[in-house]
């Protein structure tokens, strides 16, 4: 279970997207060849996941559930829960809020049976707290943000997982005007990238401070920042437009016009 996780250090760290990509694919191929389907099933995760990042959607929706399948056959709650966060967020991201929320109400439910339960929530809280905010629904998010609040304090952040949930984390946080609490997010994204040389981290930390400075009038520094931002994405992932960081820090730029208004 741990490698679902792990894998994603490969990527962002000692290798560029495509050469993590065709090891990935390299790797599936060995693993298939020797029928390691818990491998194999981890491998299409991580496929999955990078297509998504890069808005290959097809593929990623390939990728996904072949992934869901592999890891409903060797029985891994962990596999069903962080390929079902990375579900909801394609639905999510494509319109389809309530697959997406469907998506990721069955991923809790296995995150409960997982050994790395701490793991799968940070992702499916996430992911759910978007989904959330989409169609409004501002007592769901409430709930799952006291409760990604809990699950931190107990567990602390995964550098991995907790991408998924710091970024939703802020922008609730932005939008209820608690700006201490978004600043504590922009904190711990901007010490995670740090860690782990993630540009994707570093593109969300600089977003969330673009924002943290429109709320406090400083709009050269904001738009300084919101630049950083889709520098370090454009670096990362070339062909982003629909990727879920991009999504995000569209998010953010929607609702910086609204915080700049107030």
């Amino acid at each position: 279970d741990a490698h679902l996780c792990l894998w994603e250090y490969h990527v962002t760290g000692d290798q560029p997207l495509q050469q993590a990509r065709s090891f990935m694919e390299q790797v599936a191929r060995q693993a298939t060849e020797l029928g390691d389907l818990r491998c194999v099933a981890v491998c299409h995760y991580a496929l999955g996941t990078m297509h998504l990042w890069r808005g290959l959607r097809d593929r990623a929706v390939k990728d996904l559930s072949s992934s869901l399948e592999l890891h409903e056959r060797v029985g891994s709650p962990a596999g069903m829960a962080y390929s079902l966060a990375r579900k909801g967020g394609l639905h999510t991201m494509m319109g389809a809020t309530e697959l997406g929320w469907r998506a990721v109400q069955d991923g809790l439910a296995y995150a409960e049976q997982a050994a790395v339960r701490d793991h799968c929530l940070q992702r499916l809280y996430g992911i759910g707290i978007w989904n959330r905010l989409e169609v409004d629904d501002m007592a769901q998010v409430r709930e799952l943000a006291g409760k990604s609040e809990k699950l931190l304090n107990e567990t602390g952040a995964c550098a991995a997982c907790a991408l998924d949930l710091y970024p939703w984390l802020a922008y609730y946080y932005l939008q209820i005007g608690e700006i201490e609490r978004a600043k504590a997010c922009d904190e711990a994204v901007s010490d995670l990238a740090r860690q782990t040389g993630n540009p994707i981290g570093s593109a969300i930390a600089a977003m969330i401070t673009s924002s943290i400075c429109v709320m406090h009038q400083e709009e050269q520094q904001a738009q300084q920042h919101k630049q950083e931002a889709y520098h370090y994405l454009e670096e990362a992932v070339p062909d982003s437009s629909h990727s879920p960081v991009f999504h995000f820090l569209s998010r953010m730029t929607e609702q910086q016009a609204v915080l700049h208004q107030s």
